[in-house]
């Protein structure tokens, strides 16, 4: 399996996950971004997925920077997958409907539904998996949910929102009401939050963890990455982190036999060794 964060950020977000033998099956996770613009995206990316290839878009949410671009995705034919909120909040006719709870194969890849907290008609997270590997993705989750979790413990690579920081938040430019609303329990994970479910997962598995959705007004790379590595130092974890960006891609993940790694060629300040490499 490999995952190819492609955009993240309040502007836009989207994730290439490839399963299967040759990784044929291509599924986008949300699409916050233009058809155009996600086009670019894989064309730079190391991937060399075309847009033609995706086999299915799965769509956490209707906010436009994640669900934006689905509408135009989907009535260009490619199959979606959404809860009947999300759905019915974006205006989706013919999508395929999934549920909290529900585990759905497309092709090689097995992918799990998960309820997540946050302000949207009906949002989830999802964990893909396909044999080799298990790719969890957890974005506009407003706390530290203990069922949200216990679910995704368990997966070798891990997508961790850690949207904002409380003081930048607290003397940033956002008016009250929106940093009530980024700060309220269906909102966004705060770095402290991120780190917080990140105890709740205990020794959580992951061999790679991608801190995501940063905000660029109320969060820094340094911040975050700060916050998360003590508390895996704290938990006696040991992944690789990164740090997704908004404007370029992050270097894909590739897990196979349930090691993970990060192909090598990446932008150095994308990636950051918590610790070396397992023997």
């Amino acid at each position: 399996m490999r995952l190819t964060v492609l955009a993240s950020g309040s502007a836009g977000n989207a994730a290439l996950v490839e399963g299967g033998a040759g990784e044929r099956t291509k599924l986008l996770i949300d699409c916050g971004l233009p058809a155009r613009e996600l086009a670019k995206r894989l064309d730079r990316s190391a991937t060399g997925a075309k847009l033609e290839e995706l086999r299915a878009v799965l769509c956490t949410h209707e906010h436009g920077d994640h669900g934006g671009g689905v509408p135009a995705l989907a009535s260009s034919g490619l199959p979606t997958y959404a809860t009947d909120g999300t759905a019915r909040a974006l205006h989706l006719a013919g999508t395929v409907a999934i549920g909290a709870g529900n585990r759905v194969t497309i092709d090689a890849v097995e992918v799990t539904v998960v309820a997540m907290p946050h302000d949207a008609a009906e949002p989830v997270g999802f964990i893909l998996d396909d044999g080799e590997g298990r790719v969890g993705v957890i974005t506009d989750c407003g706390c530290a949910d203990p069922d949200v979790a216990a679910a995704f413990a368990d997966c070798d690579v891990l997508v961790l929102e850690t949207n904002f920081d409380v003081d930048l938040l607290r003397a940033g430019p956002y008016p009250p009401s929106l940093k009530r609303r980024i700060a309220s329990s269906r909102g966004h994970l705060s770095n402290e939050e991120a780190g917080d479910l990140l105890r709740l997962m205990g020794k959580p598995r992951a061999q790679v963890l991608v801190l995501a959705h940063l905000s660029v007004e109320n969060n820094k790379p340094r911040l975050a990455r700060t916050v998360v590595e003590k508390v895996l130092v704290e938990i006696g974890a040991r992944p690789r982190l990164l740090v997704a960006a908004q404007d370029r891609p992050v270097a894909p993940i590739v897990c196979a036999s349930g090691r993970a790694r990060v192909l090598p060629g990446m932008d150095d300040r994308q990636l950051r060794l918590v610790f070396p490499d397992p023997p």
